[in-house]
């Protein structure tokens, strides 16, 4: 009989809010629990707070990611 893995893995990051987009998101949110995008953004700009757990809000984060998010007429 094969066994199956339970181990659930986070596949979204908890500063930006989006799924993981390959393998190398899913290590960082794994180990910093953010996108690689979101931990390039800010962790050298917050230094030291980083380290003490401040985070960007999700509006900031958004704000400098390099995408374009169109929405919808009810969104």
């Amino acid at each position: 009989m094969q066994k199956y893995s339970t181990n659930k893995v986070q596949i979204d990051c908890n500063i930006c809010n989006f799924l993981a987009r390959d393998i190398e998101d899913i290590k960082k949110i794994e180990t910093d629990g953010c996108c690689v995008e979101c931990y390039r953004n800010f962790r050298f700009i917050y230094g030291k707070a980083w380290a003490s757990g401040k985070r960007p809000s999700l509006e900031e984060a958004r704000d400098k990611m390099l995408i374009i998010i169109e929405r919808g007429k009810n969104g």
